[in-house]
């Protein structure tokens, strides 16, 4: 064997070991055994603004609208007073009727029932690729805007679409 591998090999062993040692020191250890996968990809609307409700009440001040992501039906129960209806599982339809109207550099605050919603980043995510430049949700949903000092209102509203 050539001098040179015999150290290249003690190196080597020696890297071994402080790399197990340091891994079996860290707070959660790195698995050895477990296979390696492919990470998933980044969920919809995740590297879009999350505002609290405190920042959406201001701006609700300002003349920013909310987007009410909940079924219609819990929208007529209570509500953000302003807010339109734009069920999320209906969103292209209800774009059309009741979002593409307005202003695209209007400020859109989106909210659903519960904090941090996968359908409210959705559909942030979607109304973005529409063309809209100032699309946010509201992290801590309608309690959080409540808590907030946000007005709500329940019941139907004659003339909302």
């Amino acid at each position: 064997m050539p001098p040179g591998a015999r150290q290249a090999i003690g190196l080597l062993g020696v890297a071994i070991v402080i790399g197990l040692g340091g891994n079996a020191l860290r707070e959660t250890p790195l698995s050895l055994t477990a296979p390696l996968e492919t990470p998933p990809p980044p969920e919809a609307g995740a590297g879009l603004p999350a505002s609290p409700a405190a920042d959406a009440l201001a701006s609700w001040e300002e003349g920013a609208f909310f987007l009410d992501l909940r079924p219609r039906e819990e929208w007529e129960a209570d509500r953000v007073f302003g807010s339109l209806s734009v069920d999320s599982d209906l969103f292209e339809d209800r774009y059309f009727e009741v979002v593409a109207d307005l202003d695209p550099s209007l400020p859109l605050f989106l909210y659903g029932a519960v904090a941090d919603s996968h359908s409210v980043r959705r559909t942030a995510a979607r109304l973005e690729e529409l063309g809209h430049t100032d699309v946010r949700f509201v992290v801590s949903g309608l309690a959080g805007l409540r808590d907030a000092g946000l007005e709500t209102v329940q019941g139907p509203e004659e003339s909302a679409p």
